[in-house]
């Protein structure tokens, strides 16, 4: 979000952002914490689009963009009510997510939602090329494609550096489904590793509870970080991890920043054979892609890594190639062309 609200400040457009909390404050555009007294469930959706639209209603705009499901109907009804255009930025497969699909009343809402306002937005665009097409099947519509990749780091002096430990890292979101559970019960069998998780969600506890109770030394948790100063734990990683529960339609098909995060820093990957990934790594050989998250997996995985340094050599050249290549300055234009 941060990168498409200062791409575009950067090129004329003057931002109202609304967010649930302060997630962070900008020089060139105006963030709008929306503060809410409930938290959870249904009364917390409600009363956020309530007050988001009042706010729409008091502060009009030409264009209206709303990120995923969960803010599409007040900024529907303000663009509808100004004769004003509608962008859908889909970060995810909303429907299928692993917090709804287990709650079949909410997901029949949200699918209402969805099948009744994305054909009515005037553009619509998503991260990869396997998930634009799903939408384009499911709503009868055209999705463009905005990569969510990170700007190109232009000093890379250090990528070449020896790593003086195995450190399996993790950034990102701390939530169900990121195969972290499974990462950290095969640690055990990985003595000579160091796993780093980098990041906050709703399992972080229970996670570093798992790691106390098994008594894993071998298991660092950092808080979330900057995108500034994460950088300067991703370069000294050996390996990236990108696990996912690929059962999950939503993330059967994601493409995950820190994919990308992980080639700007010249780091091989641990990834999910999907189609996303599948064609990445076809154009730009730079992961090996696993077909479920088992335990004699990952650890297959990792130890080919570490045995094999014809293998992690490759993978690390290619990071160097495709890094020149998947960089937010390469999406910037696609993205201005929506807007336009």
């Amino acid at each position: 979000m941060r990168k498409i609200c200062d791409a575009l400040s950067a090129n004329g457009y003057k931002l109202s952002v609304f967010s649930r909390s302060t997630v962070y404050s900008s020089d060139d555009y105006r963030v709008t914490p929306i503060n809410c007294f409930f938290h959870q469930g249904f009364l917390a959706y409600a009363e956020f689009n309530f007050r988001l639209l009042l706010k729409l209603f008091m502060r009009r705009a030409d264009k209206y963009s709303f990120v995923d499901l969960d803010t599409a109907l007040p900024n529907w009804i303000v663009s509808k009510l100004s004769d004003k255009p509608l962008i859908y930025d889909a970060h995810e497969y909303y429907v299928e997510s692993p917090e709804i699909t287990d709650r079949k009343l909410i997901q029949l809402i949200w699918r209402g939602i969805a099948r009744f306002i994305i054909p009515r937005a005037d553009m619509a665009y998503t991260v990869n090329e396997s998930l634009a097409k799903e939408l384009d099947r499911r709503y009868s519509r055209s999705f463009d494609v905005i990569k969510n990749v990170p700007w190109k780091v232009s000093d890379r002096t250090d990528i070449d550096k020896q790593q003086e430990d195995y450190i399996i890292l993790y950034q990102g979101v701390i939530n169900m489904g990121r195969g972290l559970e499974e990462m950290i019960n095969v640690m055990p069998r990985l003595p000579w590793a160091k796993l780093m998780i980098i990041g906050d969600g709703d399992i972080t506890d229970r996670l570093k509870n798992n790691v106390e109770i098994q008594n894993l030394a071998n298991v660092v948790f950092i808080e979330k970080q900057e995108p500034n100063t994460l950088r300067a734990f991703t370069k000294k990683a050996w390996i990236g991890i990108n696990l996912l529960d690929i059962s999950n339609k939503n993330y059967y098909y994601s493409l995950a920043n820190k994919y990308f995060d992980y080639m700007q820093s010249a780091i091989p990957c641990i990834s999910m054979n999907t189609p996303a990934y599948q064609a990445l790594n076809i154009e730009y050989e730079t992961s090996i892609l696993i077909d479920d998250i088992d335990d004699d997996t990952i650890v297959k995985a990792i130890e080919t890594l570490k045995g094999n340094n014809i293998i992690y050599d490759r993978l690390k050249a290619n990071t160097k190639k495709a890094a020149e290549v998947y960089h937010w300055e390469n999406e910037i234009p696609k993205l201005l062309s929506i807007y336009r």
